[in-house]
């Protein structure tokens, strides 16, 4: 009982006690591999979006694969599907156009992007098109291009003969 009152088991939230040198290094370490690749993306965006909420991007290739092999999975569609109807979202360019307008002439001009990236919302419009929903509700609606988005499938799935009603609601009015 004396020996453990001498030297007493640190607790796992203390482990053992580093130097300042070991501490140093594991910041450094923590910089160069997690924070480092990161800052140049941070730097680029903070110059070049206006946005301030309910960011957009644009994905990566890979992340469009990743993305169309989710909608093949949760809608049981095919993967070729999912791929088009991703395709589409991404190709309208009267969509496009439209969006840049209602941005352009909104109150929220100053704080949204132009020619913005629909990101995840890619495939939420996939899983539209290929569940043909009758009703889609949206929470959380922001700014309004996921609604967009959600009511362009409508659209689509509309004029191939499956209509669909779209409701949306969001705290700010």
């Amino acid at each position: 009982m004396q020996e453990e009152q001498q030297n007493p088991t640190l607790g796992p939230e203390q482990g053992p006690q580093q130097s300042e040198q070991q501490q140093l290094q594991r910041h450094a370490f923590g910089f160069g591999f997690y924070l480092k690749p990161r800052l140049s993306e941070l730097i680029q965006w903070a110059q070049s979006s206006r946005e301030t909420s309910n960011f957009t991007y644009d994905l990566t290739n890979l992340n469009l694969s990743q993305l169309a092999g989710w909608v093949n999975v949760i809608a049981s569609c095919t993967l070729e599907q999912a791929n088009q109807w991703i395709h589409e979202l991404r190709h309208d360019d009267a969509l496009r156009h439209h969006l840049n307008q209602l941005t352009a002439n909104s109150d929220s001009a100053i704080t949204a992007d132009l020619n913005m990236g629909y990101g995840r919302r890619l495939g939420w419009y996939a899983l539209v098109r290929a569940l043909k929903p009758r009703t889609v509700v949206e929470t959380g609606v922001d700014k309004g291009l996921g609604s967009c988005v959600l009511a362009a499938a409508l659209l689509r799935n509309r004029a191939e003969g499956h209509p669909g009603r779209y409701f949306g609601t969001d705290i700010n009015p």
